[in-house]
């Protein structure tokens, strides 16, 4: 919104620079700043979580911690991209604002489908309240088939949703006593982590690019 209210898109326009470099350089800027941000984040919270850190190996961690970097890519990628097409600056705030509770809230509501039962218990009771029976109900709300694996493959890649098997990953570490207590499945699934941010980055940085070059800098 500065930029737009300022003319300093403008102005990088007159003096020679191309809308393809404006978008990636303002990109660059925005996606360098937030990484340097988290990486002294983790640089001072490691020290402070070293017991709970500890157990986790080495490799996990660079794992884990690139994780963080991609999606933090991402959701770096979204707000950028929000605030060039936006040149209100005020309005863009509260967009970027609304964004993000909105990437909250889908990733709650995505991990509450996911993990409702497919079966309930029912308990059967005579007159007397002595029990009768155990009856197991098929909840019609149970998400299953194509609709569940489109909404894993969204949850994994909504920035909430890579959060819960990332700090999963580190409690599983600390709550098996032997490597052969561990369950390795959800490895599978902090390996591809990675590329659904970068993917995610991808399409909406194009989408961005592509829309910033048909605007006129005023």
């Amino acid at each position: 919104g500065r930029e737009h209210g300022e003319g300093g898109f403008r102005n990088k326009a007159v003096t020679g620079f191309t809308k393809g470099q404006i978008f990636f350089s303002e990109w660059l800027l925005h996606t360098v700043f937030c990484l340097a941000m988290l990486l002294l984040f983790l640089a001072g919270f490691a020290p402070l979580a070293h017991e709970v850190l500890s157990p986790v190996p080495a490799g996990m961690l660079a794992l884990i911690a690139l994780c963080f970097v991609c999606m933090t890519g991402s959701v770096v990628t979204l707000l950028c991209v929000l605030s060039m097409l936006v040149s209100s600056r005020a309005v863009s705030a509260i967009l970027s604002v609304l964004l993000v509770i909105g990437l909250l809230f889908a990733s709650y509501a995505i991990d509450a489908a996911l993990t409702r039962p497919q079966y309930y218990l029912v308990e059967h009771y005579n007159e007397a309240g002595e029990f009768v029976s155990l009856q197991k109900i098929e909840d019609p709300r149970y998400v299953d088939g194509a609709a569940r694996t489109l909404l894993t493959h969204l949850s994994y890649t909504l920035p909430l949703g890579q959060s819960e098997p990332l700090l999963e990953s580190i409690a599983i570490w600390n709550y098996s006593n032997a490597e052969a207590d561990h369950d390795f499945s959800w490895l599978k699934i902090i390996k591809f982590l990675p590329l659904y941010s970068l993917g995610l980055t991808a399409i909406f940085g194009a989408i961005g690019y592509t829309v910033f070059r048909r605007r006129d800098l005023k």
